[in-house]
C-alpha cells in the first residue's frame, strides 16, 4: 500500500502544530511556576510583612491555604496536571488526526489502484483490438500479394 507524500506532510503539519501548542502551554505553565516561587521567595525575604504572607497563602482561585508552601505545592500539582491532561488531550487528537488522515490515505490509494486496472483493462482491449487489425492487414497484403503475382503470371 502506497501513501502519498502529501497526505505524510500534511500529518507532519498536524502533528508539528500539536507539538508547538502542547510547547507554548507548557512554556505558559513553567512562566507560572516562575512567578509563584518568585513570590514565595519575596516572602521569605521579607517575611515581617505579614500582608505579603498572607496574600501568598491565596491561590488562583481566591481559596486561602494552610501555609505558602501548601499553596506553592498545589498550584505546581495542578499545573504538572494540566500539562499531563493538555498532553494527553493533544495525543489523542493527533492520533484520531491520523487515523483520519489513514484512512483517507488508504482510500486514495484503493481509488487509484481501481483505476490502474481500468487503464490496464482498457490499454488491454486495445492492444486486442490492435493485434485483430494488424492480423486483418496481413492477410489483405497476402491476398494482394498473390493478385499480384496472378497478374504477373498473365
Amino acid at each position: 500500500m502506497l501513501i502519498s507524500i502529501e497526505h505524510l506532510r500534511e500529518l507532519a503539519r498536524i502533528t508539528k502544530t500539536k507539538i508547538n501548542e502542547l510547547a507554548e502551554l507548557e512554556r505558559s505553565l513553567r512562566t507560572q511556576i516562575q512567578t509563584l516561587e518568585a513570590r514565595q521567595d519575596l516572602d521569605v525575604t521579607a517575611s515581617t510583612d505579614d500582608a505579603e504572607i498572607i496574600d501568598a497563602r491565596v491561590d488562583a482561585w481566591g481559596n486561602t491555604q494552610g501555609s505558602v508552601g501548601t499553596n506553592i505545592r498545589n498550584g505546581q500539582i495542578r499545573l504538572e496536571d494540566a500539562i499531563q491532561e493538555t498532553g494527553s488531550g493533544i495525543q489523542a487528537q493527533v492520533q484520531e488526526l491520523s487515523e483520519q488522515r489513514l484512512e483517507g490515505v488508504i482510500e486514495s490509494v484503493n481509488a487509484n489502484e481501481r483505476r490502474r486496472q481500468e487503464i490496464t483493462q482498457e490499454e488491454f482491449y486495445r492492444l486486442e483490438s490492435d493485434s485483430l487489425l494488424q492480423a486483418q492487414i496481413q492477410e489483405l497484403a497476402e491476398a494482394c500479394l498473390r493478385i499480384l503475382a496472378e497478374r504477373s503470371k498473365e
